[in-house]
């Protein structure tokens, strides 16, 4: 072979020495460069730079023979390695569930084997009890208990095998729930309660925003509610000496006694032996006993009315007999006990609690804090609960 090559032309010989020695560089080049590829593969994946791992993988270095050759099988070892590390992290708890199903699914996308990331997967906590509060879910769409059923369903995660067909069961759940909704605030329409049915249709926002047919329908009790309070409310001005109120009687008057005068001056009656008004300036519930142009001060409560925006309606109202020990209000989370209806959704109660009736959710009174009602402490809101009876009248200014 040398012979035959040392006796062929210089100029042939010079050409296929170059050619072998161009041939070498590039091997050379190509192996150098492959590398430095594989290390910065490894690298960006380090730094969770997944796009540019991706780039490396399709557009980078393509002519490059020894990608063309190796890469395949050594990007399956590193990223098998990758998601060996990640294990161990997640293992000695330095990062989260959550964090380690984002890496896999990213490591997934990259092309790792998806069999081994799936069994991974199927390992987790998370995982496994998805499945249970799928089969809850279920049999709560199957009871009705719509609300339940998308409480349990908002937390399958998203990585989950099942997600795709618990995403489908909380599409029927939450048409269940609009129904429900729709069906229980005509019910609060239907006795008045417009307050109650506004924010039954709200507790929708906590999965959805509002559609056309919620707006509407808020929009229409809010008119309904307008029209209520206006129509059951009635002016206490009727005459020259009946034009202060009890908020300027209170700001400079002390002795109860006159403050019994200029009550007694406006003319007020009850059907019970209370009256109550109820000074949203001073925030202070006023209670009175007696009978028309004779009535004596036997209480005063520090009070908390409505917030701005959440006004307690003035005018002079007259309870209906309509209480209660305890509510609860899911759109605001919390409830309250010994309640007293004054108007509408208007209520006498104590300060707000959690669910478990055992947590005071807002202690503050002296301020408007509410969403309408009138809140007392638990001991005055008792006392209201056991002493206005139907008909008791209730001044609100």
């Amino acid at each position: 072979m040398i012979k035959s090559i040392y006796y062929k032309s210089p100029i042939k010989r010079l050409l296929l020495i170059l050619s072998i020695v161009a041939f070498s560089l590039y091997i050379a080049y190509s192996a150098v460069s492959y590398n430095k590829l594989t290390i910065t593969y490894k690298d960006v994946l380090v730094s969770s730079d997944y796009e540019k791992a991706d780039y490396i993988q399709n557009n980078k270095s393509q002519l490059n023979i020894f990608k063309k050759l190796l890469f395949n099988k050594d990007k399956d070892l590193i990223l098998n390695n990758c998601i060996n590390e990640l294990t161990t992290k997640y293992s000695n708890k330095n990062i989260s569930e959550d964090a380690y199903t984002d890496y896999l699914e990213d490591f997934k996308k990259l092309g790792a084997d998806k069999d081994k990331i799936e069994k991974i997967k199927a390992t987790l906590p998370s995982i496994k009890s998805s499945n249970e509060m799928y089969n809850n879910a279920v049999n709560h769409i199957n009871n009705e208990k719509f609300e339940e059923a998308l409480k349990l369903l908002d937390n399958i995660p998203s990585y989950s095998p099942i997600h795709s067909k618990a995403s489908n069961d909380k599409s029927i759940a939450l048409e269940g729930f609009k129904r429900s909704l729709i069906k229980t605030s005509s019910d609060y329409a239907s006795k008045e309660y417009y307050s109650q049915a506004i924010s039954t249709l709200e507790s929708i926002k906590k999965y959805v925003p509002l559609d056309e047919e919620f707006n509407a329908k808020i929009e229409e009790y809010k008119t309904l509610r307008a029209d209520y309070i206006a129509k059951n409310s009635k002016s206490i001005s009727t005459n020259a000496k009946a034009v202060l109120t009890l908020d300027d009687i209170a700001s400079n008057l002390k002795e109860s006694s006159s403050i019994e005068n200029h009550i007694n001056a406006l003319g007020l009656s009850s059907k019970t032996p209370y009256l109550a008004w109820v000074s949203t300036n001073n925030q202070i519930t006023y209670i009175f006993k007696g009978v028309k142009d004779s009535w004596q001060l036997v209480q005063q409560f520090q009070c908390s009315t409505g917030k701005p925006g959440h006004d307690t309606p003035k005018g002079v109202f007259s309870t209906n007999g309509d209480k209660d020990t305890w509510f609860f209000n899911p759109k605001y989370n919390d409830g309250a006990k010994y309640w007293v209806r004054i108007n509408g959704d208007y209520l006498f109660h104590s300060l707000p609690f959690d669910k478990t009736q055992k947590n005071v959710t807002d202690s503050i009174l002296g301020e408007p804090r509410s969403h309408g009602c009138i809140r007392l402490s638990i001991e005055n809101a008792k006392w209201v609960y056991d002493n206005l009876t139907k008909g008791s009248t209730v001044v609100v200014r």
